[in-house]
């Protein structure tokens, strides 16, 4: 059975309970990972859920313990889901940046193509042989 009180002599501090959640967001952020309840089985009693945080970090499967409240796994639950909001507009604008660089680029293929039929060439982004053009 897990201990819910503090077994120390001292209180527990709320900056410790703060710098705790601020690591645990942390990791959240930093590595890519799911929430998972498991259970243990005591003198044929079984106990649980107790939750964790499963990640990897350069290639071994990693485990943050969270404990069995509810109130720390809706926390984390909320912060995922955050967390998967940002990845999804991220990827969603890198989508968009590609799709503009291709429209840009067949932009400019066309204007290539007017210009050299008027005798003008593109240098980058500038327009070269106005001279000969006014011969």
């Amino acid at each position: 059975m897990e201990k819910l009180k503090n077994v120390d002599q001292i209180p527990p501090d709320s900056h410790e309970a703060d710098s705790w959640w601020c690591s645990v967001k942390k990791l959240l952020w930093e590595k890519q990972g799911s929430l998972v309840a498991s259970y243990r089985t005591t003198g044929g009693v079984k106990r649980g859920p107790y939750y964790a945080y499963r990640y990897r970090d350069k290639g071994r499967q990693r485990s943050h313990y969270l404990g069995s409240s509810r109130e720390v796994v809706d926390l984390v639950q909320t912060e995922l889901t955050k967390k998967s909001a940002a990845d999804n507009q991220r990827r969603y604008l890198d989508g968009l940046k590609t799709q503009a660089r291709k429209q840009v680029k067949e932009s400019k293929k066309q204007m290539e193509e007017e210009l050299a039929k008027i005798g003008l060439t593109m240098k980058g982004w500038e327009v070269h042989g106005w001279r000969k053009l006014r011969e």
